[in-house]
């Protein structure tokens, strides 16, 4: 049986999910796995926001009640600003 590779989903689809959501705010981290990213696989889009948050693109918090929150941070503005020029 061959083996299935995860597609990760890239940066600008990362960011663009967190500003559908929440704009230029935060939003609960699994809220991507039910809104913009319904249906695809949870370990990759989870994969997928860890890697934008190691590359710098996304803030990452724990709120008060102990979830993660995710906001887009500084250099993803300006990656998504230059992305569309």
């Amino acid at each position: 049986m061959p083996s299935r590779r995860r597609k990760w989903p890239s940066d600008q689809e990362i960011l663009a999910g967190i500003e559908k959501l929440a704009g230029d705010g935060y939003c609960p981290a699994y809220d991507l796995h039910l809104g913009p990213f319904r249906g695809h696989d949870r370990l990759a889009v989870r994969s997928g926001l860890r890697r934008a948050v190691s590359h710098g693109l996304v803030l990452e918090q724990r709120g008060p009640d102990g979830r993660r929150y995710v906001g887009i941070a500084a250099e993803g503005w300006r990656l998504k600003q230059d992305a569309k020029r």
